[in-house]
Formats: C-alpha cells, structure tokens, sequence
C-alpha cells in the first residue's frame, strides 16, 4: 500500500466516523460521556496522525499503512463509546451509585442495547463548590468485550437534600 492510498483510507475512515461529533449534546454541556461522543472525529484524526509518524519513523517509512492502522484503532474506540452512549441510562444510574457510596465501583451491566458491559468507576473528591456542597469527580471506563473506552470525567456535587447529582459543564 502507498503513503498516499493509506493516508487516503485514513482520512476517509475519519470523515466517516466524523458523525460521531454531532451525537453529543453541543455546547460541551450533558454528561461526560456525551463529550466523549463528541470528541470521536478528533480522536479518529489524532490516531492516524500519531499512526503515519510511528510508521515513517519505523522499518520501511510506512506513513501510510502507519496511519491506516492508527485511524482503525480510533474507530473502535469510537465505536464502544457509541456503544456506550446507546446504553446511556444505565451507565449514568452506575455512575450515580458509585458518587453517592464515595468509593471506586466496577459492575457488569446489560444495556438497553441487550449487550454486556463492564463499567470502572473512579471516584475523586472534587473542590468545594459555591455554598459549600460537597463534590466528587467519577471517572468512567466502559468495556464491552472487543474494548474499553474512557468516557472522561463527570461532577456529581450533593445537594440540599442529601442526593447526589450530575452536574452538567
């Protein structure tokens, strides 16, 4: 394959999975996996780009099959994270229970999509917020067999009632 044709495949590869940025909610506001939804395109473009600079740098100067194998591995994590975001729901409830405990949290979980996913929580405490609520980061990793994706991190902060909620950036 030549640089041109791999580069060619990459760029299509990322123009294609280019939808992935307008499923999230805009504005960078929703949840964190929302964002991370978003941000799939980029991700798409960034893994070709490191792919064509480790391929020309390495044996032969692959750049192109460097970035093709680089574009493939961004689809698949865009892939379980549109997984994930179909399965929404039932993330975002694991993720609550793991912010209100306080504590890490790891839990297999069937979506609505009627596949299993393993979902990592890591729980942080976050700076106080305006009124002193007390907030915690979660961080989530979801796996769905074929891979794991980070979803980044999302503010839960206590409310008045004791609850605690998801707070949207």
């Amino acid at each position: 394959m030549t640089k041109t044709v791999g580069l060619v495949l990459a760029m299509t590869g990322a123009l294609a999975m280019s939808a992935c940025a307008t499923t999230g909610q805009g504005g960078g506001g929703g949840s964190s996996l929302d964002r991370a939804v978003a941000r799939c395109a980029g991700t798409v473009l960034l893994t070709a780009a490191l792919g064509a600079v480790i391929g020309n740098n390495t044996g032969s100067g692959g750049a192109g099959r460097g970035a093709a194998i680089g574009a493939a591995g961004g689809v698949a994590l865009c892939a379980i994270l549109q997984q994930a975001q179909r399965d929404q729901a039932v993330i975002l409830e694991s993720e609550q229970i793991a912010a209100t405990r306080g504590e890490n949290l790891e839990s297999k979980v069937r979506g609505e999509s009627g596949k299993e996913a393993t979902l990592r929580h890591v729980v942080e405490t976050a700076p106080e917020q305006t009124a002193q609520r007390r907030c915690r980061y979660v961080s989530t990793v979801v796996s769905y067999g074929q891979g794991e994706a980070p979803t980044g991190k999302q503010l839960y902060c206590e409310s008045l009632t004791g609850a605690w909620e998801r707070i949207d950036a």
